[in-house]
């Protein structure tokens, strides 16, 4: 029975690294602008990546947040952002973004 209990808890986690790698996936679509997104949807997603609220999907994917916001060359979709005059970011939002940018190696 005990070996029954551990095969369902590694189940449970590798369902949630997968749901949690469809979340981050998503995101990176949306920042990238691929898949139509709606332009809320562009900012939500640079926004989303970076943000703490964003660490706990990471972590529970085993991932380093950090290196793969530099991977994923980040901080250009971030400054296309701040950039492009008919995005309007909130304070927060801006905050997020203009953090990840001075954080990142290639900000």
């Amino acid at each position: 029975m005990r070996g029954d209990v551990r095969r369902v808890r590694r189940a449970d986690l590798s369902g949630e690294k997968n749901l949690a790698l469809a979340v981050l996936w998503q995101a990176v679509k949306d920042a990238k602008d691929q898949g139509s997104p709606s332009p809320a949807e562009r900012v939500d997603g640079v926004v989303f990546l970076a943000s703490s609220r964003a660490t706990a999907w990471f972590d529970l994917a085993d991932i380093e947040q950090i290196v793969a916001l530099s991977r994923l060359r980040w901080t250009e979709y971030a400054k296309a952002l701040l950039g492009d005059d008919e995005v309007e970011l909130d304070a927060e939002q801006r905050q997020v973004v203009e953090r990840g940018i001075e954080v990142l190696p290639n900000g």
